[in-house]
C-alpha cells in the first residue's frame, strides 16, 4: 500500500518541479465527459488544483461559472488568487450549491474517502454531477515512476 502522506509530498514537489505527468491526460478525459454534459452550469467546484486546462474550458464554455477551488498545498501554486487552502477530511463546501464538482488525482489521497465523498454528494444540487480521475492500473504505474523519478530529483 502507498502511503497517503508520501503521495501528498510527492504532490506538493510536483508542483515545484512542474512536472505534471499523467493529469493533462486526465484533465484531457474530463473536459470530454463535461462537454457530453447539455446542461448550464452555474457554480462548480475543482478540488485539487493541477493545470488550469479543466478549469480555462469551464470558463470559455460558461461565462457567468462560479468556480470554487481548492488545494491542501496552496504555497506550492504560483498564483493562489481564488484558492482555498482545503482539509480532504474535513472537506467544507457548501450544501446543496454546486452543479458540477471535479477532481484529478486528488481524492484517493483522503483518509476516509468514504466520509469525504459524502461531503462532496451532500453539496451537489440534486440535479448535479461528479467528474472524479483517480489512479487506476494503467496511471498508477505512471504515478509510481514518478514518484522514483522524483525521489532521485530530489535526493540523489
Amino acid at each position: 500500500m502507498i502511503n497517503k502522506n508520501y503521495l501528498k509530498l510527492l504532490r506538493s514537489k510536483d508542483k515545484i518541479k512542474k512536472n505534471n505527468f499523467i493529469y493533462k491526460i486526465l484533465a484531457k478525459r474530463i473536459v470530454d465527459s463535461i462537454d457530453l454534459l447539455k446542461y448550464q452550469i452555474n457554480n462548480a467546484a475543482e478540488i485539487g488544483i493541477n493545470e488550469n486546462e479543466i478549469y480555462n474550458y469551464l470558463k470559455k464554455k460558461f461565462i457567468d461559472l462560479n468556480i470554487d477551488r481548492g488545494d491542501f498545498c496552496i504555497s506550492k501554486i504560483e498564483s493562489k488568487k481564488n484558492f482555498k487552502q482545503i482539509d480532504l477530511d474535513k472537506l467544507n463546501l457548501k450544501d446543496n450549491y454546486y452543479n458540477l464538482i471535479y477532481s484529478n488525482c486528488f481524492l484517493h489521497l483522503a483518509n476516509n474517502f468514504e466520509t469525504t465523498l459524502k461531503r462532496i454528494f451532500n453539496s451537489l444540487k440534486s440535479n448535479g454531477f461528479i467528474i472524479i480521475a483517480i489512479p487506476d492500473k494503467e496511471s498508477m504505474f505512471q504515478l509510481l515512476n514518478s514518484m522514483y523519478e522524483t525521489d532521485l530529483y530530489f535526493y540523489n
